[in-house]
């Protein structure tokens, strides 16, 4: 076993060993937390032509190598730049928005077993000349996805509507929810000219009985839009009562993304608790990253920096505590980067000689002590856990 305090000395270690024979990755620590590992990633089919062709594949790891299986083709020489942010994971279910070529600026669900697609309802609407459209503001949890529908009209580019939906993809059971324009004129905020509210982001609870989030305030004034405030919701779609949409704090805020549980949801450094509805400011945590796939746990998110364009830095940024931590520094670079579900250490690839190296951080400390793991194809880029 590999114990390296340092990934400069890791990619050292390689190198040197990839001159003299092949090198010697071993498991980690507790070897048991490995088995059965597995990512979601993006994997280049053309790896080594001239003609890219990208996949969305799984990668199994057990024992020293990762084992990859295509599951969908993306059909494109691009680069799926979006994939973390633009796909959740529930299950066995992948909830993918504008990736498959087939279905550009759709929602759809995937399934990773069957590998069928399945479409999501669309919102209905109330105007004649209106129609609903996805965006890419959406969650999944405990099999149920909640999403947010644009009202397009075709008379005018800037139709106000917007709808909150719920789908439960086990049951069929939907659930739709227009514009929040009551809800939202209701705030101590409201100005003379704020006319309506928009859902903006959605958090899905982990049992999916609820979600939160953000509404924008705006209004039109000589022609023009103008935006006035931001409030921050929950949402509980099978309450029976007016209480199903509630305001959470007094913030004036914008959600870009929540911790694992939905306990803090933040943007930048602005955050609120959504227990107890405080909103604060912090001083030391600067530009938390939007809620990609798998970054966070329940107190705070991973932030991935660059030096020079290469990403050698993976921070812990401990929203509870106002605790920003450098857990990981590498010349090698960063791949990709995963909180463990646990959220107690780090999972990250590396670049390696002849293939890439997959490692785990200890624990969230600053220099934790890192264990490589295993070896995966130079094909497979960024990845997110399942």
């Amino acid at each position: 076993m590999k114990v390296l305090k340092s990934l400069l000395v890791l990619f050292l270690v390689l190198s040197f060993a990839a001159c003299e024979e092949e090198d010697n990755i071993t498991n980690p620590t507790n070897p048991g937390t490995t088995s059965g590992t597995t990512f979601i990633v993006v994997q280049d089919l053309g790896e080594g032509t001239t003609d890219a062709e990208y996949a969305i594949s799984k990668m199994s790891v057990s024992g020293e190598t990762a084992s990859v299986e295509p599951l969908i083709s993306l059909q494109t020489a691009g680069y799926p730049y979006d994939f973390k942010k633009d796909i959740r994971i529930d299950g066995d279910k992948l909830y993918i928005y504008n990736l498959l070529p087939d279905y550009k600026n759709k929602l759809v669900v995937f399934d990773i077993n069957s590998k069928q697609i399945d479409t999501l309802p669309w919102a209905t609407t109330n105007n004649e000349n209106t129609w609903s459209a996805f965006g890419s503001a959406f969650d999944a949890s405990n099999s149920y996805v909640y999403y947010i529908m644009r009202e397009v009209s075709s008379n005018y580019n800037d139709w106000p509507g917007s709808y909150l939906c719920r789908y439960n993809i086990n049951s069929g059971e939907f659930i739709q929810m227009a514009n929040p324009s009551d809800f939202t004129l209701d705030q101590p905020e409201v100005g003379s000219d704020t006319e309506i509210g928009n859902w903006t982001s959605v958090h899905a609870s982990d049992d999916g009985s609820n979600c939160v989030g953000s509404i924008m305030a705006w209004g039109t004034e000589g022609g023009m839009n103008h935006y006035d405030y931001d409030i921050v919701y929950r949402y509980y779609p099978e309450n029976n009562t007016e209480d199903k949409l509630e305001r959470i704090g007094t913030g004036d805020m914008a959600v870009s993304g929540s911790t694992s549980g939905n306990k803090y949801v933040y943007q930048n450094s602005n955050v609120t608790n959504t227990e107890t509805g405080e909103y604060f400011v912090l001083s030391e945590v600067k530009y938390l990253s939007t809620n990609y796939t798998g970054y966070q746990n329940a107190n705070g998110t991973l932030k991935i920096s660059n030096y020079y364009g290469k990403d050698i830095y993976i921070y812990y940024a401990d929203i509870e505590n106002d605790v920003q931590t450098l857990v990981v520094e590498t010349y090698p670079e960063i791949q990709f980067a995963q909180m463990d579900k646990s959220g107690n250490f780090i999972w990250f690839g590396i670049e390696g000689n002849e293939e890439n190296i997959l490692c785990k951080t200890q624990d969230l400390s600053e220099g934790s002590i890192v264990d490589t793991v295993a070896r995966y194809p130079k094909s497979v880029y960024c990845a997110i856990m399942k």
